[in-house]
């Protein structure tokens, strides 16, 4: 699967490798591979810099959705999961949840209302990110 998400996860992991890699001007192996380890700790760590602020996620769930709803699709069609199973620890988010969130754009007021869409879209990119940067990883020759 390729798509803009996944450009969108090896641009930015790329470029810390590069930071990594300092005082060289050019990411090594052992950058690259050291920010992909930081990179999938989750994307609560902090690593993920467009993924801190509330209003951060929104705006690249927003212009990734597409990307974050296929990569739901193939997660479930991988794992053989049923889109009525939970997607977190504390069982507040469906697979289908996440689908539906992905439906159509997502606004902060959307969240600031308590709006469940919202919140699943917010859990939705943090999902897709994570899931798909082991695929980004095997495409940049990087075995985690």
């Amino acid at each position: 699967m390729t798509n803009r998400l996944k450009a969108y996860i090896k641009r930015t992991v790329l470029a810390s490798a590069k930071e990594y890699a300092y005082p060289a001007k050019r990411r090594t192996k052992e950058s690259t591979y050291s920010a992909f380890r930081d990179y999938a700790n989750g994307t609560d760590t902090g690593c993920w810099h467009d993924l801190i602020y509330t209003v951060d996620v929104f705006n690249m769930f927003n212009r990734y959705r597409s990307d974050v709803a296929a990569a739901i699709e193939d997660f479930v069609s991988e794992c053989g999961c049923n889109l009525g199973d939970y997607a977190d620890r504390n069982r507040e988010y469906t697979y289908a949840a996440m689908l539906v969130a992905c439906s159509k754009r997502r606004t902060i007021e959307q969240y600031h209302n308590d709006d469940k869409h919202a919140d699943a879209a917010q859990f939705a990119i943090r999902f897709a990110c994570e899931y798909l940067l082991s695929d980004v990883a095997r495409d940049c020759g990087v075995d985690l």
